[in-house]
């Protein structure tokens, strides 16, 4: 199948921007796919790109192919029906549950490593409590 009039390739727009215009992300390894899962894109997965495996297959979590050919159909299959995957919500769920979040749904990474990071601040600067350490919008701490 000809698909060549409906692929783009662009190298200067935000990859979360082409994310949300795109119908499909084809990635091995790059954080990228968290983004695409983020946003409900269909992420497919080329095993035969790369020598690397990664966790997405053992966890259902994309469309993987392992052939040009079966590339090319999956992309044929998703442009005749936006949006079908061969993988579930919940495949995706249980991937970030036990990949990302360490076991914990839904846990706030980013506040867990900011506390650690004041924790540990606290502790290299001695007696001051971690809400003496002031941390500015630049990103640079004062004490």
């Amino acid at each position: 199948p000809v698909l060549t009039d409906n692929i783009q390739v662009d190298s200067d727009t935000h990859s979360l921007e082409l994310i949300r215009w795109s119908d499909v992300v084809i990635s091995t390894i790059s954080s990228i796919v968290l983004d695409a899962y983020r946003q409900k894109t269909v992420f497919i997965y080329p095993e035969m790109f790369s020598d690397n495996r990664m966790i997405f297959p053992s966890y259902r979590a994309c469309w993987s192919v392992s052939s040009k050919e079966e590339l090319y159909a999956a992309l044929h299959s998703i442009h005749q029906n936006p949006g079908s995957k061969p993988y579930s919500d919940s495949d995706v769920e249980s991937l970030e549950r036990d990949v990302i979040y360490c076991g914990v749904s839904h846990t706030d990474v980013l506040a867990n490593y900011s506390d650690l990071l004041l924790s540990l601040a606290a502790q290299f600067y001695g007696s001051r409590s971690s809400s003496q350490l002031d941390v500015g919008a630049d990103g640079e701490s004062s004490v």
